[in-house]
């Protein structure tokens, strides 16, 4: 008879439990102090606390100074870490494991604060520290409008990052985002003779570097005819301009604002005199093409009302800049943007500072955006399950350097974002796709059996959840 040790049992049997637990992870995000499930596992050391009698945390624990952080039950009761969920791997005895959602008032200083995000974190770009579960207001302030703190029970970190852009880290903590009115939106960047900067998303590449400016515009001068289709790359301390076609310009570390240079390219041969037709007459020249309009960003602000429409996807909808909305106002976040009829130098004072854009005259010629990276790993074909509905998503997993790509349209774009939260090779994947364009997200847990030729565990979107399922592909 063959025996099996308990920990390798019981890693097996909370896999295959995972599959009727789909329900379970369809609770979206948490009112304060609720433990949510996030699936099996667990981590060495940090032990803070100890329940018995119960397979479920004690709700008492959870509360704002532990929010964030880990509990782990078995049938006996329940151990409580004072480690961030993301973060609590490796663990000798995996058992059901939770996170606490809970947030915590804050104070608001004049001109806004600190705004509760949700869990997150991204890489670098810090700027200040304070110690304590919650962020310093005195640190949201108009010069740190829209950007990041990222906070643990045991200090808060300050990040020169927007809010939106903040993603990939790999200590997620309560994410905040500082709601302080800019002290002033800068003017519209005037065009220079021959074209202007034009926005077109969020992204990055790698290297070739030719200039530099500071503040979180770029310089009108630097967009001429040499530099037509070339690139900027904006944060809020400064610009790099890059001497890249801004469609090839994808891969890069540190993502901000990307522009294009929208000016015409130099002559380079002189202008060949007017065609003649067949009976010796010039023929006339055809009619010159229209100027369209573009959304010009400004920096970040807002103002109240006014508001006639709105889209979905962090960047202006090009259609709604047309000539009867020049001067007029976008502004945008993560999840969207709305359109005022006020004009740009006038929108100040509301309690929503995001992106704004002002609607100005020019060449509007956006490049595509950037193609998703390739990524070359082993494939899984998985299955959603709601009731009697089978959703068929097809995925590539490189395990050794934990990333995933889907098989999809929207991925191969470039308009579907893959988060990795949890990778252990060979044992459990905790993912999140988001379609940036239209905001909409499914967040998967599995466990991984056989060897990892199987995997099985739950989804959950916006509206739906249950069992998920599959196996590699040959």
């Amino acid at each position: 008879m063959t025996m099996h040790d308990p920990v390798s049992r019981r890693v097996r049997l909370s896999g295959l439990y995972l599959v009727t637990l789909g329900a379970w992870l369809c609770m979206g995000t948490a009112s304060a102090g609720t433990w949510q499930p996030v699936g099996v596992g667990d981590c060495p050391g940090r032990d803070v606390g100890l329940s018995r009698g119960a397979s479920v945390p004690e709700a008492a624990k959870c509360d704002a100074s532990f929010a964030g952080y880990t509990a782990v039950c078995w049938a006996q009761g329940c151990t409580y870490k004072n480690v961030a969920t993301g973060s609590c791997t490796g663990g000798p005895n995996p058992g059901q494991m939770y996170t606490c959602a809970a947030t915590a008032p804050l104070p608001t200083p004049a001109g806004g604060g600190w705004q509760s995000v949700g869990l997150g974190d991204c890489p670098g770009r810090d700027v200040a520290g304070t110690s304590g579960p919650n962020p310093d207001p005195s640190k949201c302030n108009p010069g740190f409008a829209g950007n990041t703190a990222v906070c643990w029970t045991t200090g808060c970190t300050y990040k020169s990052v927007a809010a939106g852009s903040c993603t990939g880290g790999a200590n997620p903590g309560q994410m905040y985002t500082c709601g302080a009115r800019a002290a002033t939106a800068p003017a519209p960047a005037p065009t220079p003779t021959g074209g202007a900067w034009q926005s077109v998303g969020l992204g990055d590449c790698p290297g070739r570097d030719v200039a530099g400016s500071s503040g979180p515009n770029p310089d009108p001068s630097k967009c001429n005819a040499t530099f037509a289709g070339n690139t900027a790359v904006c944060w809020t301390t400064g610009c790099t301009y890059k001497n890249v076609a801004t469609g090839a310009c994808t891969g890069g570390a540190n993502p901000g604002q990307m522009y294009t240079c929208g000016a015409s390219a130099a002559p380079t041969s002189p202008a060949s005199p007017p065609a003649a037709s067949a009976n010796g007459r010039h023929r006339k020249p055809g009619p010159a093409a229209p100027l369209a309009s573009v959304w010009q960003p400004v920096g970040v602000g807002d103002c109240p009302g006014r508001d006639v429409s709105g889209s979905a996807g962090p960047t202006p909808d090009p259609s709604k800049c047309e000539g009867s909305f020049v001067g007029n106002t976008a502004v945008c976040w993560s999840s969207g943007c709305t359109y005022k009829n006020v004009n740009t130098t006038a929108c100040t004072g509301g309690a929503n500072p995001g992106q704004m854009y002002t609607c100005a005259g020019g060449p509007a010629v956006p490049p595509p955006p950037p193609a998703a990276p390739k990524i070359q790993g082993k494939r899984y074909s998985v299955v959603n399950y709601t009731g009697d509905t089978q959703n068929p998503h097809d995925f590539i997993v490189d395990w050794k350097a934990c990333k995933v790509a889907e098989q999809s349209q929207e991925f191969e774009r470039g308009t579907e974002e893959i988060s990795v939260v949890v990778c252990r090779p060979g044992s459990r994947l905790v993912i999140k796709t988001e379609v940036k364009t239209t905001g909409q997200w499914i967040q998967y847990d599995w466990v991984m059996l056989d060897g990892g030729a199987t995997m099985a565990g739950s989804y959950r979107d916006q509206t739906t959840c249950g069992p998920s399922a599959g196996k590699r592909a040959k």
